[in-house]
């Protein structure tokens, strides 16, 4: 079996693993598997996956990323939400995963780390009109090399520096019936990479708020959206 081959088989148990514990449908199957093996830059360099985790500021999303994969990789205190840095996380099978500081928060530089990263155009200002300085080197962390309370981002990197992700999760919680008109914006950026949008603490909601949340979403995201519960397992199957 050469290496293409091996990769392949690599990318569809990852793919399996996603679809299994997030409850994808056959569509999205079908949809996800085109946009990892056919259109990967991955499968052509014979490389293996990597995943870019996104989304608003404080949705779980290092939560998400140890409750679907099975392994404490995005230990307390070294979240990209804390951090204002992308944090790589390297898993034994050899898939990486890019947890990026995310959008909607009060750190708006912090948001144009995700966007240099994610290869979109900086914002200019922050919330108190501020200017800010474009980011073109983009601080990140390896997470199996790095000690939160002592240490400080090592590397700095271009866009053009990292692997392109095969496979994108855009992360909200329930509450995102409040999401802001900036957030809404962001997604409609990083849309262009399909995502998989996968709300969060959904065990923070009850079935009315959660449906009400659940129809903004797909009314402003255009976008079906996958309900889970990192805290609870909700809709996340255990290996």
């Amino acid at each position: 079996m050469n290496n293409q081959e091996n990769l392949r088989n690599q990318f569809e148990r990852i793919i399996g693993k996603l679809v299994e514990k997030l409850n994808l449908t056959e569509c999205d199957v079908a949809e996800l598997a085109n946009i990892a093996l056919l259109q990967s830059n991955a499968f052509l360099r014979a490389r293996s996956p990597c995943i870019a985790v996104t989304g608003i500021t404080h949705t779980g999303k290092s939560s998400l990323i140890n409750a679907i994969f099975g392994e404490k990789k995005s230990e307390e205190g070294l979240t990209a939400d804390t951090t204002s840095a992308v944090v790589k996380i390297k898993f034994k099978s050899g898939m990486e995963i890019y947890d990026t500081p995310g959008a909607g928060g009060a750190e708006v530089r912090w948001e144009n780390i995700t966007r240099a990263y994610l290869g979109l155009k900086q914002l200019d200002k922050d919330l108190d009109d501020r200017l800010l300085l474009p980011v073109s080197r983009i601080p990140t962390i390896d997470a199996d090399n790095y000690n939160p309370r002592t240490d400080s981002p090592k590397a700095l990197k271009t866009h053009e520096e990292f692997e392109k992700p095969d496979v994108f999760l855009f992360v909200v919680d329930i509450k995102s019936g409040t999401l802001k008109r900036d957030d809404i914006k962001f997604f409609r950026e990083v849309a262009i990479g399909k995502p998989v949008v996968v709300v969060n603490k959904i065990d923070e909601s009850d079935s009315n708020t959660r449906q009400a949340s659940l129809d903004f979403i797909k009314r402003h995201l255009s976008q079906q959206a996958v309900t889970v519960s990192a805290k609870t397992g909700f809709n996340i199957k255990s290996y």
